[in-house]
């Protein structure tokens, strides 16, 4: 089968480049040190995308129309963590990484239909990705608030005052969408010349990247995951694949925050139990009726 080697900077990799000169070992058909690590990030990326999109707008449903009496009150965070929640699904799934961190240099393979964009899109793809993280977990002190001041004050937010809290989170992450793109497209250019696909995992020919210096780390702060990411950053540390599996643990977020606030909200668990047994009585219905026209 041919392939395309590139042995000088291209124009969807302008940083990287196949080494196939005598002091790197040379590969004559293709090759992926993460071969055997595919099919289980597959199969990861296809559990979180297809569940994830499940739960996620069960818990919209949820929302919308499954909200009522003392809870129809906290509707509009509800629903604000649910678009949340939606938008990082829908990013994350559009990217499929596979990442890795070495020297401070944060490097980035997008495998979803992101992979199939032109640099300066995927750079920005990424950068929506981390400005999405940031929001989501900005969005975590914002409903702190909202739940303290009506304990506090026996009285809820205003659409109004809740937008307004929301929309400081929003003032506050920005900044990130802005700095990230530029870090992902102009970073790499501190050491020119330098082939950063030396980084990379061993793979022929080799994949267009995205390259981060460690300036651009900190914006990662959010999660447990991400934190170990920072950490290594700073400390210049080969992490390996644990890089990779921080951030298949990040791909989790959207699967997990749904079922987390349904199991919680008691109403809202009420009626996805209350669907599951209609089910069973339907099907157990079904079941009696076939019985009994056999005999």
């Amino acid at each position: 089968m041919a392939f395309v080697i590139h042995n000088a900077p291209s124009l969807e990799n302008p940083f990287a480049w196949d080494m196939v000169d005598d002091n790197f070992t040379a590969f004559y058909e293709p090759y992926d040190e993460l071969q055997n690590l595919t099919a289980f990030l597959l199969t990861n990326y296809c559990i979180t995308s297809f569940g994830g999109g499940i739960v996620s707008f069960l818990m919209l449903y949820l929302v919308l129309f499954k909200t009522s009496g003392a809870l129809k009150k906290y509707r509009k965070m509800l629903f604000i963590c649910c678009i949340t929640d939606l938008t990082y699904w829908v990013v994350d799934n559009f990217m499929w990484m596979k990442v890795k961190e070495k020297d401070g240099v944060f490097i980035v393979k997008m495998e979803g239909l992101a992979g199939h964009l032109s640099f300066a899109y995927r750079a920005f793809t990424m950068a929506f990705y981390v400005w999405s993280t940031c929001f989501l977990n900005a969005m975590l002190p914002v409903q702190f608030y909202f739940r303290y001041y009506s304990l506090t004050r026996q009285i809820f937010l205003t659409a109004s005052q809740t937008l307004g809290l929301c929309a400081i989170a929003l003032v506050v992450t920005i900044p990130t969408l802005f700095f990230t793109f530029i870090s992902f497209n102009r970073s790499p250019d501190e050491q020119p010349g330098f082939n950063y696909g030396q980084l990379w995992y061993q793979e022929f020919p080799l994949p267009e990247l995205l390259f981060g210096d460690v300036a651009i780390i900190p914006l990662f702060i959010s999660v447990v995951p991400c934190l170990l990411i920072v950490a290594t950053a700073f400390l210049y540390m080969d992490t390996g694949r644990m890089c990779c599996y921080c951030v298949i643990a990040t791909s989790w977020i959207p699967v997990l925050n749904p079922i987390i606030t349904i199991v919680v909200i008691v109403p809202f668990r009420r009626t996805v139990r209350g669907l599951f047994r209609k089910r069973a009585a339907v099907n157990s219905t079904a079941s009696n009726l076939s019985i009994t026209a056999i005999t």
